[in-house]
């Protein structure tokens, strides 16, 4: 006997169900709370619509690479790769046709093909279909190419039939919140891939912000958990393919980054979800939007950065030019943009570099300097002395910034059920 027809859940068309061979059922859920999530969703629009406004400059690209490198790395090292950060750098590093390499440094240079993959696999559906399950197929293929393991086979669904010595499946463990059993049979995996293809494509999901969609089918390929191995890279990879076709910049390279950053709490959302009686995924979604949030509040933070180093410099440069300001107060204000902080005027006589320029200068001169500075908005004086002008909006992001992470340090908490994590460890199970 197969796999029945899907159902709703309790009436509620946001929720399917699937019944599997041996009588045990698969959600597939966009139960969540609209509410909850809407004034993170407002927060992570605003930013990633003043991120592309904004020109990144030479300097802010070279960093954005590293933080892509540090996305691709937190893919991998979340499932057990053994690499270093530092070492993960040096291995992107290189050309990718350099000799030696390690399982560990096949499994991150796989990942680096995949994400680089991404522009090519939009060309993949000439129906028009937002993903098909050969494009799931061929991103396990390129994740797992090459690396070394028991029973998998890349691009290729698990069957249990081929290894009569194992008899249960089992993801997780204790300590990231429980052990899952995931559909064993093959019939089961390709019966739930083929309904997550077309609860993706329907005009139900196709209706939802383009954001949840990828992490909604983030989270339900990672639960079919149809291959050997590879389960998370390719659900995370489907996430980001899924934001880079909608338009979304740097969030889909860089979010893994801070899923491997935040782990445990990444883990515990599935978990929270799976034992949640309502079907309801707002635990994942909120993991989901902190890490997501994170990645581009990190790169606006620098951008912003870049974008008022320049305009500073253009400015102090303009005032100098006008006979506003001298030379030494040109130097002294340049130098203070790029170290930033707060100076006072004794600082300025002691600390380096500013104390060579002052050495040798009367404590009066020290605080005309500075009080010119500050009467051509380049400096802003307070209470605790003089720190360079930024604009609102990059005082702002630092805060926003600040808050994702808080998000996704603190406890999860899920809005609309009561809900905990099982330290336990029990098993939820699947045929």
């Amino acid at each position: 006997m197969g796999c029945k027809m899907a159902s709703k859940f309790d009436g509620d068309s946001r929720v399917e169900v699937v019944t599997l061979t041996r009588g045990d059922r698969f959600h597939f859920s966009r139960r969540y709370d609209d509410d909850a999530i809407a004034q993170v969703m407002d927060s992570i629009k605003s930013i990633h619509e003043n991120l592309c406004m904004l020109p990144a400059g030479d300097a802010v690209l070279v960093e954005i690479q590293k933080l892509e490198r540090r996305g691709l790395w937190g893919t991998v090292v979340i499932e057990g790769n053994p690499l270093s950060e530092a070492e993960a750098q040096s291995v992107l590093a290189r050309p990718e046709d350099s000799p030696e390499r390690s399982q560990a440094e096949q499994e991150l240079l796989n990942a680096r093909r995949a994400y680089a993959a991404l522009d090519a696999m939009q060309l993949d559906n000439p129906d028009g279909s937002l993903i098909s399950e050969a494009m799931i197929k061929e991103f396990h293929r390129i994740l797992t190419e090459g690396i070394a393991h028991k029973y998998n086979v890349p691009g290729k669904y698990r069957e249990l039939r081929q290894f009569p010595s194992v008899h249960d499946i089992k993801v997780g463990s204790r300590e990231t919140g429980g052990i899952y059993k995931p559909p064993k049979l093959k019939e089961d995996i390709e019966t739930l891939m083929g309904r997550l293809v077309q609860w993706i494509n329907s005009s139900e999901l196709l209706a939802v912000d383009p954001i949840v969609r990828a992490a909604l089918a983030h989270y339900h390929l990672a639960l079919i958990h149809p291959f050997w191995d590879g389960n998370g890279r390719t659900a995370r990879l489907l996430e980001a393919y899924l934001l880079h076709k909608s338009g979304i910049r740097y969030a889909p390279m860089m979010i893994s980054r801070y899923y491997n950053q935040f782990h445990k709490r990444y883990y515990e959302a599935y978990r929270i979800c799976q034992k949640d009686g309502d079907k309801i995924v707002n635990a994942f979604l909120d993991v989901f939007l902190a890490c997501f949030g994170a990645s581009i509040a990190e790169v606006l933070k620098m951008v912003v950065s870049d974008y008022e180093r320049v305009v500073f410099k253009e400015k102090t440069e303009s005032l100098f030019k006008k006979r506003r300001i001298n030379k030494r107060q040109l130097n002294v204000a340049l130098a203070m943009q790029k170290t930033g902080g707060v100076m006072t005027v004794r600082s300025m006589k002691e600390e380096f570099p500013f104390n060579v320029v002052y050495d040798q200068l009367s404590v009066h001169t020290v605080r005309r300097d500075l009080d010119r500075l500050a009467t051509e908005s380049l400096l802003v004086k307070g209470e605790s002395g003089y720190k360079p002008f930024r604009s609102v909006q990059g005082k702002s992001i630092d805060s926003v910034y600040a808050a994702f992470l808080g998000v996704g340090e603190g406890l999860l908490t899920h809005t609309g059920a009561s809900v905990t994590v099982d330290e336990s460890g029990g098993e939820l199970t699947f045929g």
